[in-house]
């Protein structure tokens, strides 16, 4: 009698996962609609809808987030290798943008991930205006809105995006979130100062002024979260060590 009264967990994993291929099944095929349209550097409200429709979709089945994710990061991948996909690329940031502001705690893993974060971050560099702004914006947005714990995840993409060689748009963005961590997780980031010094430290004699400027600041950031009141007025000094040693 007991055994016939408990579900068989297997149909249930089969159906599950059925709605899950569904879900995600349709929320590829909106982006798609978006990848294939005409559209090039006239781009208009429709990414917007397009954001909080996916975002809708993915709090309703938060199984599928993975899966959109790495389809979204797709799209942005897709645009720097073609630049003339520029509102397939628009769309996809404003929904990662979208998800880290509404629903992070079901997506700061993925969104957190180096393959998400890096591609956003190389995406600032875009040659469409747009592109550029809606990748700014998804990256500082989300690195505002995740967990302080979790400055951990984002910093190597920061580091690595902020290297010689990467574009300068990538490179003063990346310091500029690093900048930015100081507020928003100032012991977490007082931490991994012996990581952060020398990183920021190759930026700051920079020829392109953006990127120095922007590693100035997150110098001056960083030495800020020491938290001893003694040196605290000399931060200025130290940075300006640092630059010029």
């Amino acid at each position: 009698q007991l055994q016939k009264s408990i579900p068989n967990p297997p149909l249930l994993f089969q159906v599950s996962s059925k709605m899950s291929s569904t879900s995600a099944n349709a929320i590829f095929e909106l982006l798609s609609r978006e990848s294939k349209s005409d559209k090039s550097a006239k781009v208009t409200n429709a990414e917007s809808n397009m954001a909080a429709t996916v975002t809708t979709m993915v709090q309703n089945e938060p199984k599928v987030i993975g899966a959109v994710i790495r389809k979204l990061v797709e799209m942005v991948s897709t645009s720097i290798t073609d630049q003339k996909q520029i509102a397939p690329a628009v769309t996809a940031l404003n929904v990662l943008e979208s998800l880290g502001n509404n629903c992070i705690l079901l997506c700061e893993a993925h969104l957190c991930s180096s393959e998400c974060f890096s591609a956003m971050l190389l995406a600032a560099s875009h040659k469409q205006n747009k592109v550029r702004e809606a990748a700014e914006a998804a990256v500082i947005s989300i690195a505002q809105k995740i967990s302080p714990n979790a400055t951990r995840e984002i910093l190597p993409s920061l580091f690595k995006s902020s290297e010689v060689g990467n574009p300068w748009q990538t490179r003063a963005l990346a310091l500029k979130v690093i900048a930015s961590l100081a507020d928003h997780a100032p012991e977490q980031l007082g931490a991994a100062l012996p990581e952060v010094v020398p990183q920021v430290t190759l930026s700051m004699s920079e020829p392109k002024r953006e990127v120095s400027l922007a590693a100035y600041a997150a110098m001056t950031a960083a030495c800020g979260v020491i938290g001893n009141k003694d040196i605290e007025h000399m931060t200025p000094k130290i940075v300006r060590s640092i630059s010029n040693p």
